[in-house]
């Protein structure tokens, strides 16, 4: 036998086989077999549920048949539909006492009376014209046996007092029957554990179930249920084999399977496995052996529940789907719960990942939680759906809040909400404890470190993006962050690294556990830690990453450069806070720099940004970044400078050879740039508002990877020749430049891929291009042009005749123009 003091919960073989029915149902025939009875008998077998609806083959008034009795006998579950002639059918009566009487000593049956076209209150009391026709005409007919008569008034009282469903309390019958098919559900599954009592969530169980449906009936099948921790895997493994254990000659589920392997040995996962399939003990020598040859011709459905390992699978499935089919009879599935899908990889498993609940799921699971109902009391209902968005979806949160604020008042509820938000809600603990098993169970120190970042600093960000700040902090953010996506840790959506909120809490409170002391934390995120260190000089070699972002712009005086101590900085933000004082030091292991409002007038001389990916000094005081570049920026791929008023000077492009987007929007005083740029990585150039500059740069035959050109609001007089070189370019804004007086002949040839194009504001560009007749033969040779803005070009005077051979062309604006005035 197990080991019965072993912390899983691991669910014995049944003594006895299932009950043959589920749920009886008894209904008068002619009154609603063919509309509501119908529509349950449908709804419960469609969920599953096996029921056993009598045709009603004998005529009204015989003894009710044996299959009739052994049918109610072997139902968990009657729902009795008491309709206005019910009790006028003596075979109705007749069957309501087999399910009656027998419930009064046996407290596992449930009957559920259903209340169609009659009151309770006339089936307790027998009143009413059916009633009292119906019960007149039997004491006629049953004269010299009034006790019939009494056993079958005594069952109606019985049936009248249970809890049950009145059609008249809802707006249609379809909405009972929902009701009525989700308690039963409830019911059925609570036999399984008790765990199961205020399951939600019915519609997940029931698409994995009837997917099953669909694998051969033959078929050995790794069955995996995966998804994020405490996201209801092994809550719906319960469920699903409870729907579907009768099926199979034998049944194990095996809980906490990592915890088993960590704490005791594979040994105790296949022990459970032979005492519960086979009612077997074994022993070491002898497990894999009974394993093989004893369960190869047995239709088998094994559970194994939170799995963290591979050889905790292989353990008792084999290495591979080879071994997987030898070992168990044809037909045999095994259900696997996990958290990393890619432990299944060897087994052709058909995954299920379980995504988070509804609003509408969440609402439900909470309320049965704390209030033990279906629905917010009175008062509760604002705080509820505060509880709700704090939950985000997961049932682990949704019961541990809810069970927490049972039997307590509106002032409680509220004081219990102000404290989660303040991060000192003990009940926090329990799920956070929960979720750290994943972050611990991480491969390497690597991930943690990458998980961590994202739950501090990098939630919603591109992923593309930060993936090239992870590799120039020496991680492989590639295979890594496919990890923690394969265990659920962190998703991709959009493009953009997302994580649910609570394991974004968890990562932080990791954060936190690191020290008492802010300034020994790896991470500050909180704008509040941060200038606390910053102003205190409290900062160490530990702190990596700073984002300080207060909620309101500030003036900060610092007395010491607070970053000379931080060696390992990696990462640092800061906005919204205007220092000044003493700031000497940056350390070189910044791989993100993003300062708003910097207040030096250029980057400390003795920082050597080697590792630097992005930054990022709008609006800031600087008129160079460096006095001196002994070396390129091999690493650098956005530069943002925007609304650097000071600006004057700008590194030679050939120092920065990899850079993507480069910003110098709203630089007034910057009035040259190199004269050459020539970037083979460049995708987004913007001089917008450069007012001082009269001269673009002539462009490198390496630059066809620009997508955006912005030269809005410039003092450009002409555009170079060497444009020709942007064969990829999409959009080119030259709106109010004022100064321009012509476009290059060689636009149209060569700029075959623009989509935007616009001119407006362009008031003095009357020069027409030269070998071309007209402007407007130029805009007509841009064939893959989609938005057209010519508004205030004033010398245009005529728009082409055939514009209509811009096929692409979606938006034309020609307002202002000479044009539309005629």
């Amino acid at each position: 036998m197990a080991d019965p003091t072993q912390t899983s919960l691991a669910l014995p073989p049944f003594s006895t086989p299932p009950p043959k029915y589920e749920v009886f149902l008894s209904f008068r025939g002619f009154d609603t077999r063919k509309g509501f009875t119908d529509n349950l008998y449908k709804a419960l077998i469609h969920h599953g549920i096996h029921t056993f609806m009598d045709a009603e083959q004998l005529e009204s008034g015989e003894p009710v048949s044996t299959e009739l009795f052994k049918a109610t006998k072997e139902s968990q579950i009657s729902v009795i539909i008491l309709s206005t002639n019910y009790a006028t059918s003596t075979w109705c009566l007749n069957e309501l006492i087999t399910m009656v009487e027998p419930a009064e000593n046996d407290e596992s049956r449930l009957i559920l009376p259903v209340f169609y076209g009659v009151t309770p209150a006339e089936a307790r009391k027998q009143i009413g014209v059916h009633f009292e026709e119906g019960f007149a005409q039997h004491k006629k007919d049953f004269e010299g046996e009034p006790g019939e008569v009494a056993r079958w008034k005594k069952s109606l009282t019985a049936i009248a007092n249970l809890s049950g469903y009145d059609i008249r309390n809802y707006r249609n019958e379809t909405m009972v029957i929902e009701k009525i098919v989700e308690r039963i559900f409830g019911v059925l599954i609570n036999t399984f554990s008790n765990d199961l009592k205020d399951f939600v969530g019915m519609d997940r169980v029931n698409k994995i179930k009837s997917n099953m449906s669909r694998i051969g009936t033959e078929e050995v099948r790794v069955i995996g249920i995966c998804g994020m921790p405490g996201i209801g895997k092994s809550t719906i493994a319960k469920a699903l084999s409870q729907r579907i254990r009768n099926q199979f000659d034998a049944f194990s589920f095996i809980s906490k399977v990592g915890e088993i392997s960590r704490k005791k040995s594979l040994f105790h996962i296949k022990e459970q496995l032979c005492d519960h399939l086979l009612n077997k003990q074994v022993t070491t020598k002898n497990v894999d052996d009974v394993i093989c040859k004893r369960l190869c011709n047995k239709r088998v459905l094994i559970v194994l529940d939170n799995v963290e390992e591979f050889e905790q699978i292989d353990a008792v499935a084999g290495k591979d789907g080879a071994e997987l089919s030898s070992r168990f009879g044809k037909g045999s599935k095994i259900i696997i719960t996990t958290a990393y899908e890619r432990l299944l990889i060897n087994y052709n498993p058909k995954i299920y990942t379980i995504e988070k609940l509804t609003q509408d799921e969440s609402l439900l699971l909470f309320c049965r939680k704390a209030f033990k109902k279906d629905h917010p009391m009175d008062g509760y209902q604002k705080l509820c759906y505060e509880f709700l968005d704090y939950a985000d979806g997961l049932p682990l949160a949704l019961e541990v809040f809810g069970n927490s604020l049972l039997n307590r008042s509106v002032e409680d509820w509220s004081s219990r909400l102000a404290s989660l938000k303040d991060d000192n809600y003990s009940g926090k603990n329990k799920i956070f404890n929960y979720l750290k098993a994943s972050f611990d169970g991480l491969e390497n120190q690597e991930q943690r470190e990458i998980f961590l970042d994202i739950a501090c600093f990098f939630k919603g960000e591109d992923a593309c993006r930060v993936e090239k700040i992870f590799e120039s902090c020496g991680y492989y953010p590639g295979i890594n962050i496919n990890i923690l996506c394969e265990k659920y840790l962190v998703s991709i959506v959009g493009g953009k690294l997302w994580m649910h909120n609570l394991l974004q809490q968890m990562g932080r409170e990791v954060v936190r556990g690191e020290s008492k002391r802010e300034g020994e934390r790896s991470r500050l995120w909180l704008h509040t830690d941060a200038i606390n260190v910053l102003k205190g000089n409290k900062g160490t070699d530990d702190v990596q990453g700073i984002f300080l972002s207060l909620p309101h712009p500030d003036k900060v005086h610092l007395k010491k450069d607070p970053f000379s101590n931080m060696d390992n900085l990696r990462l640092l933000k800061i906005y919204n806070v205007e220092f000044s004082g003493c700031l000497e030091y940056l350390s070189d292991e910044l791989s993100f720099l993003e300062w708003h409002k910097y207040p030096l007038k250029s980057l400390p001389s003795s920082f050597e940004p080697d590792k630097l990916v992005e930054l990022n000094l709008s609006e800031s005081e600087i008129e160079q970044l460096w006095e001196e570049m002994e070396r390129p920026l091999e690493k650098l791929l956005i530069l943002n400078l925007s609304d650097c008023q000071k600006l004057i000077k700008i590194p030679d492009f050939d120092k920065v050879p990899n850079l993507e987007q480069l910003i110098l929007k709203g630089c007034t005083s910057l009035f040259e740039v190199p004269d050459i740029i020539n970037l083979r990585s460049l995708t987004n150039f913007i001089l917008s508002g450069c007012s001082k500059l009269e001269k673009l740069p002539e462009i490198g035959e390496d630059m066809k990877q620009l997508r955006k050109l912005h030269l809005d609001g410039t003092a450009i007089e002409e555009l170079p020749t060497s444009i020709k070189h942007l064969s990829g370019l999409t959009l080119l804004n030259l709106r109010d430049c004022k100064n321009l007086l012509s476009l290059p002949d060689v636009l149209c040839a060569s700029l075959r891929s623009l989509q935007v194009l616009s001119l407006s504001g362009c008031s003095n560009l009357d020069k027409l291009p030269e070998n071309f007749e007209s402007l407007e033969y130029v805009i007509c040779n841009l064939t893959s042009l989609q938005i057209l803005n010519v508004s205030g070009c004033s010398n245009l005077n005529e728009l082409p005749e055939n514009l209509g051979s811009l096929e692409c062309l979606q938006v034309l604006d020609a307002s202002g123009t000479a044009t539309s005035q005629t």
